[in-house]
């Protein structure tokens, strides 16, 4: 994403999300292996605490890069499909079809009754940590010469309980 952000502002960067940490379900996995009832055939769903936007991730690779994300006009659906099919034809791997429509689709996780799904975590016993907290360290590395040691300022999300959503 704070490489080329254009992929991710299809739909107008609306599309929601609930990122997790891998380290998260890494730790995750490994209790299940380890735990009690390893030998049980299981099925988890593991979202992240916090219902994102592509524009909200965005937003917090802007503020911890301290590089401009330049929002290109919204391309029509139809157009990108048809491009990314057209992208096929090329040996190297690019945009497929299957991933443009999928940035149209919203992954917040609900229940049958329309509820926010909180998720699986309490079986696997792990708190999964929120991106917020996380990004610098993944980010730093696309940070100018000139902005490498400023502050990291994350936009406000502190404070707010657990399984929150952002806008």
């Amino acid at each position: 994403m704070a490489f080329y952000p254009i992929l991710w502002t299809l739909n107008g960067a609306a599309t929601r999300i609930r990122p997790v940490h891998i380290l998260d379900v890494a730790q995750a996995l490994s209790n299940l292996i380890t735990g009690p009832n390893a030998q049980e055939p299981v099925t988890l769903s593991l979202p992240g605490p916090t219902v994102h936007s592509y524009a909200s991730l965005l937003n917090i690779i802007q503020s911890v890069t301290y590089n401009p994300i330049g929002f290109a006009p919204t391309l029509p659906k139809q157009l990108v499909m048809r491009v990314s099919k057209l992208a096929q034809a090329a040996w190297w791997p690019i945009v497929s079809p299957d991933e443009v429509e999928r940035r149209y689709i919203d992954d917040v996780g609900t229940d049958a009754k329309g509820a926010r799904w909180m998720g699986d975590w309490d079986k696997v016993g792990v708190v999964p940590e929120e991106v917020e907290n996380l990004a610098i360290a993944y980010l730093r590395r696309y940070r100018s010469a000139a902005n490498f040691s400023r502050p990291v300022v994350i936009p406000a999300t502190r404070g707010t309980p657990a399984y929150h959503e952002l806008e």
